[in-house]
């Protein structure tokens, strides 16, 4: 199961271990939290769309990628998206930000035990890349994939169920080093706007990699998802999703909680080093 916060995030960061998990007969769900109704639209289309077309649109090209990618199950939590830190959105009544964390909790755990993964990935403490839609995901996860185990915790939501692994995407700095070097080789402008690999907020020291997971053999299935996203991905994407792409190879995790497991990972999952 991948925890995410709005659609596309579902493709950047883990379209291509949802790929190669639908390429190896491995049962996926996809739980994105909010509609993506305040994102940009995509200047390329010519559209004026007021926040509920965009989100009508978003839940359509989301639904589109999931299939691209081989998802089984899609799951909207339907929340508004929260802007970015500190816009007066954070605070509105709908926004994921702004919730009651036993409401978010309490979805998210719904998910998990109607589901029951043995692997749910998530994004770090800091949402990956700080925006509060993602560090909201990031704590209603991490929660409910504790409380989902524990038989008196929301007993609403369905029998208990325990995760094994919980893992964070992590986009290595020696990741972005090669992205930008490649650009520049390549004659083009620096693709961070000058910006060094270990100043962007969303790239993490190669220490904290534990697993990765092979995505050559399902890269284009990962790049034709992301593509998917229409009113976010023009002809000239937006830096993180061309950084996002320049990983053909590999998508790389942090493994952040292991319990036993009656089942080995490591056929996709693989020890980072490996």
């Amino acid at each position: 199961m991948a925890v995410h916060a709005h659609p596309d995030d579902e493709s950047i960061t883990t379209g291509g271990t949802l790929a190669r998990c639908a390429a190896e007969g491995v049962a996926t769900c996809l739980v994105t939290c909010t509609d993506g109704r305040y994102g940009p639209v995509n200047p390329e289309l010519g559209l004026t769309l007021s926040p509920d077309g965009l989100a009508i649109a978003r839940a359509a090209e989301l639904r589109s990628a999931a299939a691209v990618l081989g998802v089984g199950e899609v799951r909207q939590l339907g929340y508004h998206d929260s802007g970015m830190t500190g816009a007066a959105e954070n605070q509105a009544g709908h926004a994921f930000w702004s919730q009651p964390a036993d409401a978010a909790v309490g979805r998210v755990v719904e998910a998990i035990r109607s589901f029951r993964p043995h692997v749910v990935i998530s994004y770090d403490p800091y949402g990956g890349t700080g925006h509060p839609d993602h560090v909201a995901t990031h704590r209603a996860t991490l929660l409910a994939v504790e409380a989902a185990a524990e038989e008196h915790a929301y007993p609403g939501a369905g029998a208990s169920w325990t995760v094994s692994r919980l893992f964070y995407p992590v986009f290595p700095i020696s990741a972005m080093r090669d992205f930008i070097a490649a650009s520049l080789e390549r004659g083009e402008p620096h693709p961070m706007g000058g910006v060094a690999a270990e100043e962007i907020n969303y790239t993490r020291h190669d220490s904290l990699v534990t697993h990765r997971v092979g995505i050559a053999r399902v890269y284009e299935r990962k790049r034709a998802g992301l593509l998917e996203h229409r009113t976010q991905v023009g002809q000239h994407y937006p830096q993180m999703y061309r950084s996002a792409l320049a990983r053909r190879a590999y998508e790389h995790f942090r493994l952040a909680l292991e319990r036993p497991c009656p089942y080995g990972w490591d056929d996709i999952f693989e020890p980072a080093g490996a």
